[in-house]
């Protein structure tokens, strides 16, 4: 019995691990004056339109995971600076030394935001 047991455990283990998981997706992001784009890499069917998701600017975290993986999230802070409801959230591979241009392609971006109220409208 004990044998069937562990050979059983050991079967969903496998699965579980082997398994499509949700994260597994691949997308493209776009970085754009009006903020980040989510795009899917593969429409779900050849004649239908990409869907494509747009996240406003809003506070930005870039962080470092290891030598070539980065973290990017996006989010309204609370008074402590932490994010309090992630609205992008993704990871992506690029050397270290390549992380402060993709910074400054970000800070660019956001500088050119158009904002939604013009200035001097209250």
């Amino acid at each position: 019995m004990v044998p069937l047991g562990a050979a059983l455990l050991g079967g969903l283990i496998v699965l579980l691990m082997t398994g499509r998981r949700e994260r597994a997706g691949t997308e493209r992001v776009f970085i754009t004056p009006d903020g980040a784009i989510r795009t899917a890499m593969r429409p779900a069917a050849p004649s239908a339109l990409p869907d494509s998701v747009v996240v406003p600017w809003t506070h930005v975290q870039l962080l470092r995971v290891s030598p070539f993986w980065h973290r990017l999230r996006m989010g309204p802070v609370d008074e402590f600076g932490e994010i309090q409801q992630v609205a992008l959230d993704f990871g992506f591979r690029c050397p270290q030394t390549r992380a402060v241009e993709v910074q400054e392609a970000i800070a660019a971006c956001r500088a050119h935001a158009v904002p939604d109220v013009p200035p001097g409208v209250t």
